[in-house]
């Protein structure tokens, strides 16, 4: 049996159309609120990012000035 490629991409651009169109029917929120949201998450992110870099960075000098003295 041999493949008809036309066909085969009549049908992956029917269907990629299709699935586009389901996705922007059930997105559950506009696109500005999902941008609000992905702006928002980005910036817990960030401070979540620094306060774990600022937690290591305590650590590191804690374990710097041990070594330093000798313990």
């Amino acid at each position: 049996m041999r493949l008809n490629w036309q066909y085969f991409a009549v049908g992956l651009a029917v269907g990629g159309v299709l699935g586009f169109m389901w996705g922007l029917l059930n997105a559950p929120y506009s696109g500005a609120e999902t941008q609000q949201l992905i702006a928002q998450k980005v910036q817990e992110s960030v401070a979540e990012g620094q306060q774990a870099m600022a937690a290591r960075e305590r650590e590191m000098r804690s374990v710097f000035e041990q070594g330093r003295r000798g313990s």
